[in-house]
């Protein structure tokens, strides 16, 4: 299953898919878009969320369940 250029597959491609070994198309930009836009909300609904629990519903170390968010905030109380 040798190519006009010499390069080998692992195995057959797909019926009606041509290889491209030469120039393989790119998901890198997709992947960057996901990282760069999914934190940003996690981050903003996570601060919505401390707003909330601090400012509108008295914030208590209670409303925090990880170590990490407890000690953080153990300045708050």
């Amino acid at each position: 299953m040798a190519s006009t250029n010499g390069t080998v597959g692992a195995s057959r491609p797909p019926p009606g898919v041509t290889p491209n070994f030469a120039n393989p198309k790119s998901i890198g930009y997709q992947i960057i878009i996901v990282a760069v836009v999914c934190p940003i909300f996690t981050i903003a609904i996570c601060l919505l969320r401390l707003y909330t629990a601090h400012n509108i519903i008295k914030f208590h170390l209670d409303n925090c369940e990880s170590f990490d968010v407890r000690f953080f905030f153990s300045a708050i109380d």
